[in-house]
């Protein structure tokens, strides 16, 4: 299962614009371990920062639930940039294990979108 959304941000240090990418694998999948969940906020180009969450069988769709009901929120409002630099702390506990997936930071500030051509 996919699911994307947007999110803001406080400060667009992004390039184009950020957005949610949660994947999650039931079963063993694409090299996922089964019950696992990757959640990330990407743009664009090279911004990727997220975690995996490792949950019981039993706590899946519980997790799952909640990682959905928090990017509806965080879809609704505008997200603070320095705090997603603490995936740890950005993302939902959930009360499973975690890891962190990936993070790279956007060395280029866009400064406007023009036509579908970044200008920076």
């Amino acid at each position: 299962m996919v699911v994307y959304s947007n999110i803001y941000f406080d400060e667009n240090v992004f390039c184009i614009r950020p957005y949610i990418f949660l994947a999650a694998f039931k079963d063993s999948d694409l090299g996922w371990t089964p019950n696992s969940i990757g959640i990330a906020i990407h743009d664009y180009d090279d911004f990727d920062i997220g975690l995996i969450y490792k949950t019981e069988e039993e706590h899946f769709m519980n997790v799952l639930h909640e990682l959905i009901n928090w990017m509806y929120d965080h879809e609704q409002g505008i997200s603070l940039y320095k705090a997603l630099l603490n995936p740890f702390e950005f993302f939902p506990n959930c009360n499973c294990e975690k890891n962190q997936l990936v993070k790279r930071e956007c060395k280029i500030r866009v400064t406007h979108l023009r036509n579908g051509i970044v200008e920076r």
